[in-house]
């Protein structure tokens, strides 16, 4: 994640920085709440760090300035203050989580881990087609590869929909014109695009025509193209499916 550390105290902007940089995040560091708002207008950040004594804006009246402009960012507030008060405040303006200073790696790992697991996107309409049985796109292995990175999925399948018709075309019409290299070549790109997409049967359907177009088979590539022509509409639809599940 990219981090904002709004914090005066440099010694303390210094050890935040080093220990998000070990837990593998990058992050950027000022040193006052005004300085945080200009910051998050000039850039996209995953997560605001807030001491909560700054001058110019402390870390309360920062917080505050950040609801009130509609940004979507989870906030910790970095305190030696733990007192109910203080957290009902903070709460009350929209902090998200406090992290108690000084530091250590660990405490700062969970609240990291925190965020990660409140900001996971709601896949429960991805998952309710998992249950159907004969659906050709794994999506167990479409969760493990997009799933914390929903804007990625969608670039690829609607990369795929454009991308795995041509390459169909291609087949069919190096098939028609008795072109087995050229039908085999098609083949072996379209196998690699569908399993990227978790689309594994349609994968193997264009392997065999794939093979068939290397030993110079016309009789079994063409055999062959039929069912991965069925396959590919097919998969072409459940990425529809797939889609629509996705929030927005």
């Amino acid at each position: 994640m990219h981090i904002l550390i709004a914090e005066d105290n440099q010694v303390n902007l210094l050890v935040a920085s080093r220990l998000l940089d070990k837990l593998g995040h990058s992050s950027v560091g000022v040193p006052d709440g005004s300085q945080a708002l200009e910051a998050l207008e000039r850039g996209h950040f995953d997560l605001l760090l807030l001491d909560v004594s700054m001058p110019v804006l402390d870390g309360l009246e920062t917080a505050k300035a950040v609801r009130a402009r509609n940004l979507d960012i989870p906030i910790v507030l970095l305190t030696a203050f733990s007192d109910p008060e203080t957290r009902a405040q903070a709460k009350a303006v929209g902090v998200d989580l406090f992290l108690d200073k000084p530091l250590d790696k660990e405490s700062l790992r969970r609240v990291m881990d925190q965020v990660t697991t409140d900001k996971a996107p709601d896949v429960s309409g991805l998952l309710s087609l998992q249950q159907q049985s004969d659906r050709l796109i794994d999506l167990d292995q479409v969760r493990r590869r997009f799933f914390d990175d929903l804007t990625l999925l969608r670039e690829v399948y609607g990369m795929y929909m454009q991308d795995a018709p041509q390459r169909l075309r291609t087949v069919q019409e190096s098939l028609a014109a008795g072109d087995t290299a050229a039908a085999g070549k098609a083949a072996h790109s379209l196998k690699g695009i569908s399993g990227s997409v978790g689309s594994t049967r349609l994968s193997e359907a264009a392997q065999v025509v794939e093979k068939a177009g290397r030993a110079d088979d016309l009789a079994a590539a063409r055999e062959a193209f039929p069912l991965v022509e069925t396959l590919l509409e097919q998969t072409i639809n459940e990425i529809r499916d797939i889609l629509s599940c996705l929030p927005a």
